[in-house]
């Protein structure tokens, strides 16, 4: 029998317990607790384990909860470094991580690249999307306009082994001239 994480022990709870004090059944309050429920796992540093993002759309019908937008539970344990939740997450999507100056990449991560500052928008099995936009311009009454990406980027594992090796040169040489002088 599996040892249950601290995460999925949460989650269980809300899964048998939810609704106990309310009338009627809805599934939108359900799911709507099973995400917060995850979220707040991950917000709050629980460990979980690392087959419990599988274990969730297993047990607790998670493909009705989780969401389109599942990518924010990596972005969110990335961001509070619940390095546990991250695992998870990564073995889920049979992910292996992007890492870029000792940080995990997540949609959302601002960075620079080939000089441009972008931001990721989305994973692919092999690569991960960068966009470079101009700032959205606001028009009085009507909100953001829309605003088409200057450039768009798919980094892969090894452009960013190359992007390593480059800094890691960069900085030998800047180091040298340094003690040179």
């Amino acid at each position: 029998m599996k040892r249950n994480s601290p995460a999925f022990k949460l989650a269980q709870h809300v899964w048998q317990h939810a609704q106990a004090a309310t009338p009627g059944h809805s599934w939108q309050r359900l799911n709507q607790g099973m995400h917060g429920a995850v979220g707040l796992a991950i917000g709050v540093g629980l460990r979980f384990g690392k087959e419990d993002f599988v274990r969730f759309m297993d047990e607790f019908r998670a493909g009705y909860w989780i969401g389109a937008g599942h990518e924010q539970f990596y972005s969110a344990a990335v961001q509070v470094r619940n390095m546990s939740a991250c695992h998870a997450y990564e073995f889920w999507q049979d992910r292996k991580p992007f890492i870029m100056d000792g940080q995990r990449m997540y949609v959302g991560r601002e960075f620079v690249w080939d000089g441009l500052r972008v931001r990721c928008t989305s994973f692919g099995p092999e690569h991960f999307i960068a966009v470079c936009t101009p700032n959205p311009v606001y028009r009085s009454g009507s909100g953001y306009e829309r605003v088409k990406p200057t450039r768009l980027f798919r980094i892969t594992h090894a452009d960013l082994k190359l992007y390593h090796k480059n800094k890691k040169a960069a900085t030998q040489v800047a180091a040298a001239a340094t003690a040179a002088a």
